[in-house]
């Protein structure tokens, strides 16, 4: 076992002490020199006339992409209104056509973009298909109604 010299263990102890020391003061001298520049900087006049005109450049910037912005907010709004709308319509369309005892919701798919319908599928007879078509033309919303029904007289089963 080593023995100690109390007397050099002290002496260590207030080194170690006072280098915490420096290194503490040296730190909140680098801090206080750093934040002295930072007060010069945001005082000083020709920093905050660049300021200013970096905020004018900047400003000037977002108001001519304004309208760009504006333009394209309008155009997804509109988007989505017509999305929805023509899920409406075809929602409506399928709807009258499972309340129809003659025609069949399952037999005929209903596509709808932009108010222009298009009906595919088959049905039982040619005035089946007129009537499809007269049903999808009922629905508000519907501006056309493109018509690529078949005739299938055989097994087309209703409802």
């Amino acid at each position: 076992m080593a023995i100690i010299d109390p007397r050099h263990a002290a002496k260590q102890l207030i080194y170690e002490r006072i280098f915490r020391s420096a290194t503490l003061s040296a730190a909140i001298l680098v801090l206080l020199i750093l934040g002295g520049v930072a007060v010069w900087f945001l005082v000083s006049p020709r920093a905050q006339q660049e300021v200013k005109t970096e905020a004018a450049t900047a400003r000037e910037k977002v108001a001519e992409k304004v309208p760009e912005v504006k333009a394209a907010l309008e155009r997804t709004g509109e988007k989505v209104v017509d999305a929805t709308a023509d899920a409406r319509t075809t929602a409506a369309i399928k709807l009258k056509l499972a309340a129809d005892p003659d025609l069949s919701a399952l037999q005929i798919s209903v596509d709808t973009t932009a108010g222009l319908v298009t009906l595919a599928g088959k049905v039982k007879s040619p005035e089946l298909v007129e009537k499809a078509v007269n049903l999808a033309q009922s629905v508000e919303g519907v501006r056309e109604v493109k018509n690529t029904l078949q005739v299938n007289p055989g097994r087309t089963e209703t409802k």
